[in-house]
């Protein structure tokens, strides 16, 4: 999909500077949001894109499950890029990981905290609101 529209844009998208000219790119044609923009680049491996995360409703709801609120998306999406790093993923293969095992992980954390539907807190992950 990148390739026809770098066809089509006469190769712009690759004459563009970092992520958010990338993203402001994708932007320029219908229909696509800030948010399909970014995952688009995540989707093919763009490396610009190989240390993002996605912060959407399945991440939220594994912070939430967690007992982790943040203030912004991008406080959210470092607080991940953190994890990855710690166990040495690049911030897209942390994101492939949970986007692809969601309900496994959740259960996994529900498990070995011993309940259901509770926020469970993890006391070795940085308490990103309270580092702010």
């Amino acid at each position: 999909m990148i390739r026809k529209l770098a066809d089509f844009a006469g190769g712009q998208e690759l004459a563009q500077n970092g992520r958010e000219g990338k993203v402001a790119f994708m932007q320029r044609f219908h229909g696509i949001g800030h948010k399909y923009a970014r995952n688009i680049w995540m989707d093919v491996y763009h490396p610009d894109f190989r240390n993002a995360i996605a912060v959407d409703e399945r991440i939220q709801r594994i912070s939430e499950s967690l007992g982790y609120l943040f203030k912004n998306n991008a406080e959210h999406e470092r607080f991940y890029q953190e994890i990855a790093k710690e166990v040495g993923l690049e911030g897209w293969e942390g994101d492939r990981l949970l986007y692809n095992h969601r309900d496994e992980f959740l259960a996994r954390v529900m498990d070995l905290a011993g309940r259901t539907h509770e926020h469970v807190a993890l006391p070795q992950l940085p308490d990103p609101v309270a580092q702010a």
